[in-house]
């Protein structure tokens, strides 16, 4: 073991990391120190960031120390403290996720499929209900099952799913807001796909089977749009 050795690896490493930083924004960018200030400015106008934790609860008390598990949401804005919302046990959340993953997947979309949607909804959503009255975009970073749940797709207590009142995005956590604020110059054009091909109408088709006219106008629209461009 050479202190000295070591010592000039690690000011090396602190040089080219330094370099490194200089020359792109992107590795810059995840470098960076995560702190409540930067998250919360890089957070867009009228929108929350939504951490979604899953955690077992511990008890220094009991004889088994580590309980049950359980969700929490913590939530943050462009100004203030965050804020913790318990979301309560997690079996019961999973289990309502199961029930919307299995009733989305039926062929037919029924009342208990909006059963199901409201009910998980009334678990995720609803204990942070007070906390969302001046929000527009939700900015969610789910755990656990919660990563298989279409937010969007939740339906509230008066029966109006949520994309009808929150834009929805999803992070894998809020540090990836800072990545996302880093202009990054494009490696290549854009490309632009339109009027898709859904294949011949079937013509006895079987009960519960989904068939696709094409769209009469998103061929013209991409022509247009490509000739903006390159105006």
């Amino acid at each position: 073991y050479r202190p000295a050795a070591v010592a000039t690896l690690r000011t090396r490493i602190e040089d080219l990391e330094a370099v490194l930083s200089a020359a792109s924004a992107e590795f810059r960018a995840q470098n960076e120190p995560v702190t409540l200030a930067n998250v919360q400015a890089a957070l867009p106008p009228g929108a929350m960031l939504v951490e979604l934790v899953r955690y077992r609860r511990f008890d220094a008390r009991a004889q088994h120390r580590w309980q049950e598990e359980r969700y929490v949401a913590y939530l943050v804005t462009s100004h203030g403290p965050p804020h913790w919302v318990p979301l309560g046990a997690a079996a019961p959340i999973d289990a309502a996720v199961d029930a919307v993953l299995a009733a989305l997947q039926a062929p037919v979309r029924t009342e208990a499929t909006r059963t199901a949607l409201q009910h998980l909804d009334a678990l995720l959503i609803g204990p942070m209900r007070d906390q969302l009255t001046e929000v527009s975009h939700l900015i969610l970073a789910p755990d656990g099952k919660l990563n298989l749940v279409p937010f969007e797709a939740l339906i509230d207590a008066q029966g109006h799913y949520e994309l009808e009142r929150y834009l929805v995005s999803y992070l894998t956590s809020g540090r990836d807001l800072l990545r996302l604020a880093t202009p990054r110059a494009s490696r290549s054009p854009a490309v632009i796909v339109a009027g898709p091909d859904y294949g011949p109408l079937p013509s006895h088709p079987a009960p519960g089977t989904v068939a696709f006219l094409p769209l009469p106008g998103p061929r013209a629209e991409a022509a247009e749009r490509a000739s903006a461009e390159t105006d």
